[in-house]
This record gives C-alpha cells, sequence and structure tokens, in this order.
C-alpha cells in the first residue's frame, strides 16, 4: 500500500499497477524529505522501483535556478545557462531513471516545488545535443532539446485522486454532446474598456470601478483561432458581457465536452481558496457583479460531460504552499468535481501572440481529421511545434501549459 506522511495507507500498489499504468506509460511519484528525497517509479510490469535523491534544499535550489532561467526576462535570453540549468536538474530528478523509461508517456505526482517545474521542458539527462543544419537559427535548441520530443508528459495531483475520479466517471450516463467547446473570452474588466462607453457616467464611476484588470482583446483573436479547427456550429463563443459568472454558473454545459476560458488568472497569497480565474465584473446596465470564479464554486457547475477544461489564464495551476499541496485548490477541485483533464499554467505570459499561437495549434491537432490525437499528444505536438519556431523556441513561451488528470477516455465517446 501507498502511504501518506502519517503513515496511513492511502491506496493499493497493485491497483494502482492495474488501472494507472499501460505498455506506454511510466508513473514517477516524488516525495521531498528535510534529509533525502525519494523518486517511486512504477513500470508497466507492475514492478516499482525506488531512487534516492537528494535533500528538499538542494532539489528547490536546482529547480528556482532553472525556474528563474525560462522565466525571468534578463535571464531566459541566455541558452547556455538555461541548458546547463536545466540539466543539472534533470540529472538530479531523472538521471537515474530515465533509461529505464521505453514507453512514451510519463506521468508524474509531483511534491512541494516540483508543482512548479514544467517537466515537459526538461532536457534528457546526460544526453548530448547534436548541432545540424536545422538547429542553425534556433539558439537554445543547439544546446537543450526538450523531454517531449520523446515523451507526453502528464501530471496529476496523486494517483488515489484520479483512480477515485475514474471510479465515478464510470458512473456516469454515457451522453453525445451536441457541441464541441464552450468559450469564455475578452470579459470586461473596468470602466475604461470601450465597451462601457455611453453605459457608466462619471457620476457612476467610484473605487469599484477603478481597480480592475486590463482589458484583453488578443483572447478574441484566441477564440477565433479555436473557432477556425471547427465547425461554426461546433462552438459557441461567450465574449465581453456575456461572459459572466451568473452565465457560467446556470447554464447547463453537459453538451459541451470542453470549456475554454481566456481570461485573468487570479492568484490570493493570503487566502489560496479565493485564488481562480474572472470574469466581467460588469453587466449591461453597468452594475458591478460578482466575477471570481474559485475552487468553491466548481461542485456547483455540471461536469458530467466536460473532458477538458483549458484554463487560459495566468498561474492557475499552482499555489504558493511549495512545503505542502502546492497544486491549487482550483485543480483539485476540478478533477474531484468530473473534469476528466486541465490544461492549466505555472506562470504568467505577457505576449499574448505566443499563447494564441499555442492554442490555435492545440486546437489543430486535437480536432485534426488525419491523425486522432488525445488532449495530452495535442499539447506535445504543440509545444513541439512552438520549440521548432525560432520566434517561440524559448520554454517560456510555451511550456508553462501543463495537462493535469486522466490521459485517456474510459467512459465517453474520445473528442474526435
Amino acid at each position: 500500500n501507498l502511504s501518506n506522511k502519517q503513515g496511513q495507507p492511502i491506496i493499493n500498489l497493485e491497483k494502482v499497477s492495474r488501472e494507472l499504468v499501460d505498455d506506454e506509460t511510466h508513473l514517477l511519484e516524488y516525495f521531498l524529505g528535510e534529509e533525502k528525497s525519494y523518486l517511486w517509479v512504477l513500470s508497466p510490469d507492475g514492478s516499482l522501483m525506488n531512487y534516492v535523491l537528494p535533500p528538499k534544499k538542494v532539489v528547490e535550489s536546482k529547480v528556482l535556478s532553472y525556474y528563474e532561467m525560462l522565466t525571468t526576462p534578463k535571464l531566459r535570453g541566455r541558452p547556455k545557462k538555461t541548458s546547463a540549468a536545466g540539466k543539472e536538474l534533470s540529472n538530479i530528478i531523472l538521471g537515474e531513471v530515465i533509461n529505464e523509461i521505453k514507453g512514451r508517456r510519463i506521468v508524474v505526482v509531483p511534491d512541494g516545488i516540483l508543482h512548479y517545474l514544467p517537466f515537459s521542458s526538461l532536457p534528457k539527462p546526460s544526453e548530448q545535443t547534436v548541432v545540424d543544419d536545422s538547429f542553425s537559427k534556433r539558439r537554445l535548441a543547439r544546446y537543450m532539446v526538450p523531454l517531449i520530443r520523446d515523451y507526453e508528459v502528464i501530471n496529476i495531483p496523486s494517483a488515489a485522486l484520479l483512480l477515485d475520479a475514474r471510479e465515478n466517471q464510470s458512473q456516469v450516463e454515457q451522453t453525445y454532446p451536441e457541441k464541441k467547446v464552450a468559450i469564455f473570452s475578452n470579459p470586461i474588466f473596468s470602466h475604461k474598456d470601450q465597451r462601457m462607453k455611453n453605459i457608466l457616467d462619471d457620476s457612476q464611476i467610484n473605487f469599484q470601478t477603478e481597480a480592475f484588470y486590463n482589458s484583453l482583446p488578443g483572447t478574441l483573436q484566441e477564440a477565433d483561432k479555436i473557432a477556425d479547427s471547427l465547425q461554426s456550429h461546433e462552438v459557441d463563443i461567450f465574449s465581453g458581457f456575456e461572459a459572466n459568472r451568473e452565465r457560467l454558473m446556470s447554464r447547463d454545459f453537459s453538451s459541451y465536452p470542453i470549456l475554454h476560458f481566456a481570461t485573468h488568472g487570479v492568484f490570493n497569497e493570503l487566502s489560496p481558496l479565493r485564488s481562480g480565474f474572472l470574469l466581467s465584473v460588469f453587466d449591461k446596465e453597468g452594475q458591478v457583479k460578482t466575477n471570481l470564479i474559485r475552487a468553491e464554486d466548481m461542485p456547483n457547475i455540471n461536469f458530467d460531460s466536460t473532458e477538458l477544461v483549458f484554463l487560459s489564464s495566468c498561474r492557475t495551476a499552482v499555489s504558493n504552499d511549495t512545503n505542502n499541496e502546492a497544486v491549487s485548490e482550483l485543480m483539485k477541485s476540478l478533477i474531484t468535481t468530473g473534469v476528466d483533464r486541465i490544461i492549466a499554467s505555472l506562470w504568467s505570459i505577457p505576449d499574448e501572440r505566443a499563447t494564441i499561437e499555442l492554442v490555435g495549434e492545440f486546437y489543430k491537432y486535437l480536432f485534426s481529421k488525419d491523425v486522432s490525437n488525445s488532449p495530452a499528444s495535442a499539447l506535445r505536438k504543440s509545444q513541439l511545434s512552438m520549440w521548432s519556431d525560432p520566434q517561440w523556441e524559448s520554454p517560456y513561451f510555451w511550456a508553462a501549459f501543463t495537462i493535469y488528470g486522466d490521459w485517456i477516455d474510459i467512459s465517453r465517446n474520445p473528442l474526435n
């Protein structure tokens, strides 16, 4: 039995092996300890290997170093140093096991600060990058080839949580959705938004309407990119005043296997349960409305037919607690309330063009008529496409988006 930190049995190892691991999948679970850290690897044949890693402080230091090289503006333009930091970390947390992984999929159960780590971007341990003509215009690729070249990488909060979610979903009556995607984009956050013109006058502007977030017109292009991948009758776009909390909470979304939110993410360090994402703060009459969607709201939304929630928002995947459960309450709540899988972000990406490009590529692969792609496979291919483009090759532009949850469909017809 796998145990929790109090030594109480959580789940039977044989059940995990039987239901979560297949010929293409290895399950990697980490534990960061003060004196020693550990990595357990469950292989397709059911064997469990145990690897001893450096103490928590050492791992944290290496993760922070690599994370800063990826995300800090003055550092992320240094390919040699980024590659060196990535290889050093990769050798520590994957070095002993990577050559044992023969399948195409790695499922990671992180611990602590590892929740902040985009495993998909890590270079393969000890691999010597071969510089050839195809890399001549790509600064980083000359020194560093990411793990997703060879593997799908999926995160899960815990094996127990995923098993419970699969069991619950197997009891849900199979449905055949009429639509494919519902998109919430470009909400209204401020009285200064052009769409508020002639709705509010100066006498109605007060402290409640002053401090809201900037508008996101680029998310309309993001929605259009998604729509381009589908037939017009298969997608509904809710933008502006229509992208509101009341619509999300009251409407039946059981006819959509995918919900896509292109908006601002909010992280509340003092009150993590109040973290989430934002919808429109004004209605058409100019009245201020509650617009924060939090973890506690998830049980009130019908997710019975939801195969994917795509949170195209800043830092929706993690909390600020690197000592305990760093995965966000929003993520856990989505999985426990019936969502099969979630794509969310590890950091903010100020360049909207990069997100629009990645989202467009993702849905292009997901709804390809030529090749059937799971969401995990579509994300991998879209990230590889970004990595292959000299303009977007830096992991900063594509590695923030991570997929969490199930990698197979167990109870309903596939998305395609």
